[in-house]
This record gives C-alpha cells, sequence and structure tokens, in this order.
C-alpha cells in the first residue's frame, strides 16, 4: 500500500519505473527509517515492504484501515 500511495502520489505509472526513480540514497534512507531498518542497500520491491509492514501491524489494526477505506 505505501508503495502504491508513492508511487500515485509521483505520477509514476508503473512500479518498476517507481523503483527506478525511488533507488537514491534520500530515498532509501527514508524508507529504511519508516519500515524500521537500520539500513538498506536499495529501494526495496514492493512485495518486502508491504510484508515488513504487515510484520509490524497489529490484526485490530488492518480492519479498522479496511473499515476506513469500506466506509460511506
Amino acid at each position: 500500500m505505501f508503495t502504491l500511495i508513492m508511487k500515485n502520489v509521483s505520477g509514476i505509472k508503473s512500479m518498476n519505473k517507481m523503483t527506478e526513480k525511488f533507488n537514491r540514497k534520500e530515498c532509501i534512507d527514508n524508507i529504511a527509517k519508516t519500515l524500521g531498518y537500520q539500513t538498506l542497500e536499495e529501494f526495496p520491491h514492493y512485495d518486502t515492504i508491504i510484508n515488513g509492514f504487515l510484520k509490524i501491524l497489529e490484526p485490530e489494526e488492518i480492519e479498522n484501515i479496511r473499515d476506513y477505506l469500506l466506509a460511506d
């Protein structure tokens, strides 16, 4: 979800293009901080980001997010 938001906000059309454009030190450092990593060598694939995020997210929060997204 995080990378999809970043991609869409940036106006980038594909996940591969996003990885290419965001594979810079500043972006990598910010992603590492966001995901709670000490360091990252490169911009991680979006599946890696999602899996890392889901590991630290409580199941109840996922339910809250789902409910929020589906609310009228």
